[in-house]
């Protein structure tokens, strides 16, 4: 070969007008360049890309493929210089790719999705190819075209060509029907303390909380609305989603009301008297209206619920079989409910004269078997079985809940427990507990700690005696079955042992409960919390059980609970 002459090549592309495909031309020439061309793949695809075809869909493997080839027939060339200026045609190394589109439906038929590959220097699709590929592939429902839009949108500025998937159906979800609706035609007692009356210069009467709700015999108290069906939805196939109807309910029928027999979907009163909620009905019952409760009414005793227009005055004892309602203060008295005691304003009780150390001998009494529900309360006994809820604040109190004791309210956020002690059996929450003056105030989150103490102490001290009793029957036994035994002496024997086995079933039975009672105490006191919402001052101290802890200093909000046998302070926003 020449020695002044180089082996050259030279690349041009081909383009199928028909298929869109794109293979080279390779031409081998003699040059007088005196830089040997190298080729290799980053070549190749440069040229594609400055022939327009850098959106076609590449083919790498081919091009590597076409690289060798070229590579080889320049070896080749080198050996044999009579085979320049030749050409040849390397296989397909790009082609034109038009956009396509997979539709999945989901399982339930809830959701529709496309799977789009954009075109590769092919054709894109249009909008109304893509509806018309749902509707082929049984997408009939649901459809919404701002996806569509906003999909093949996407495709058109894609640069790497990656499939897009996109829902773009959507099933119309059934509207399940509703239940059956009680709907109260009257107000209830329980709810007037809420309503506090307006005075006509628009400050609010707390003392004032308006006419005692009341109807008569044969008056409308509730309505009864029917379930509905509901409304079906439908699946992006266009089938039918069934709904789920509401459920019918009766009219649960209390002492004092009954089923209107000319419209059963009416609940009327029975008798006259004071209306009250319950669970799917309403009941009347005799109530009992005084303004005051003071020396001209005496002591009341009744078998009634009882609405007091103003005051409970001090030393006064009332009772009741029902819920008591006060309008206004209860003040240095003793008040008892077997309902629920709703008081408009105040529990107010003296301040006690007692010496350092003693117990404060607090002056107002009020006890509920369900719950007691103030604006305030100071210097007083609160007792209830459910739970005792002041709006504002809770001071020097003995107060005791077996279930939930709160202080505070959403609107005011001044909820404070000051002095006093407080016993809960599962949470007290107040926004904020103690005060800035230093005052001790106790909490005891014990619940039925002490109650379940006695109980495992009354198993404890009768399991030792059924122990000791099992241990000299054994003894008895042994003696008896250690000689040879006549009828009567077998028949003694036998009995031993049969009281044996029953002694054994109950020490056992014993156990179990013994066990049982150990688990409700760790359960019980494991789950009791303090929670305050914004402030803890010092100084506090809180029991759980046999658990004590005490705070010295001021806290943010937070949690005070048993954590690993350890009551701890755990800090948290919980407004």
């Amino acid at each position: 070969m020449d020695a002044e002459k180089k082996i050259s090549f030279l690349l041009e592309t081909i383009v199928d007008d028909e298929t869109h495909e794109v293979s080279l031309r390779v031409s081998f020439l003699l040059s007088d360049s005196i830089t040997q061309p190298a080729i290799n793949k980053d070549i190749v695809i440069g040229l594609l890309e400055q022939r327009g075809f850098s959106q076609y869909h590449r083919l790498d493997e081919q091009i590597s493929a076409a690289v060798e080839d070229i590579k080889q027939k320049l070896a080749d060339l080198e050996s044999n210089s009579e085979l320049a200026n030749e050409t040849f045609e390397t296989p397909v190394v790009a082609l034109a790719v038009d956009a396509t589109a997979e539709v999945t439906i989901a399982t339930d038929s809830l959701e529709a999705f496309i799977t789009l590959t954009p075109a590769k220097g092919g054709k894109q699709l249009e909008l109304a190819q893509v509806k018309s590929i749902l509707s082929e592939e049984g997408v009939k429902f649901g459809v919404e075209g701002q996806l569509l839009i906003d999909l093949l949108q996407q495709a058109k500025q894609s640069k790497t060509g990656e499939p897009i998937e996109k829902l773009v159906a959507r099933a119309k979800q059934p509207a399940n029907g509703d239940d059956t609706q009680f709907i109260p035609l009257v107000d209830t007692a329980n709810e007037r303390v809420l309503k506090p009356q307006m005075r006509p210069d628009g400050t609010i009467d707390m003392r004032d909380l308006g006419n005692l709700p009341m109807v008569n015999a044969g008056q409308k108290i509730m309505r009864r609305e029917l379930f509905t069906k509901g409304e079906p939805g439908i699946d992006v196939q266009g089938c039918s989603i069934e709904a789920q109807p509401g459920q019918d309910f009766d009219f649960a029928v209390a002492p004092g009301s009954r089923v209107n027999q000319e419209n059963p979907l009416e609940l009327l009163a029975e008798v006259s008297g004071q209306p009250n909620l319950i669970f799917n009905g309403m009941k009347v019952e005799n109530a009992i209206k005084v303004k005051a409760v003071d020396l001209s009414t005496g002591n009341l005793d009744i078998d009634a619920n009882l609405f007091v227009e103003g005051d409970i005055t001090e030393s006064m004892k009332v009772k009741c079989t029902g819920d008591i309602t006060v309008g206004g203060v209860i003040e240095s008295a003793e008040v008892e409910a077997k309902g629920s005691v709703f008081v408009g304003r105040g529990i107010v009780g003296h301040m006690p004269h007692s010496k350092p150390g003693e117990e404060h001998e607090l002056t107002t009494f009020v006890r509920a078997g369900n719950s007691i529900n103030a604006l305030f309360a100071s210097y007083s006994k609160l007792q209830a079985e459910s739970v005792i809820h002041i709006d504002e604040q809770m001071l020097h109190c003995n107060a005791t809940s077996q279930d939930t004791i709160s202080v505070g309210s959403e609107k005011s956020g001044r909820g404070q427990i000051s002095g006093g002690i407080t016993k809960a059996g599962k949470i007290v929450e107040v926004d904020t507990i103690g005060s800035s003056a230093g005052i001790l105030t106790r909490l005891d989150l014990s619940g039925s700690h002490k109650q379940h103490l006695e109980s495992l102490a009354d198993i404890e001290q009768e399991l030792s005696q059924k122990q000791k009793q099992v241990k000299v029957l054994n003894e008895n036994y042994s003696q008896l079955t250690h000689q040879k035994l006549t009828g009567d002496q077998q028949t003694q024997a036998d009995k031993v042992k049969n009281t044996i086995v029953k002694f054994n079933e109950v020490i056992s039975q014993l156990e179990s409960e013994r066990e049982a009672i150990k688990e409700t105490i760790k359960l019980e006191l494991h789950n009791v919390q303090l929670r305050v919402k914004r402030k803890i001052h010092s100084p506090i101290e809180v029991q759980i059980g046999p658990f004590k802890f005490k705070a010295r200093r001021a806290m943010e909000s937070g949690v005070i609970s048993l954590v690993d046998d350890e009551i701890s302070f755990h800090a948290e926003n919980l407004d």
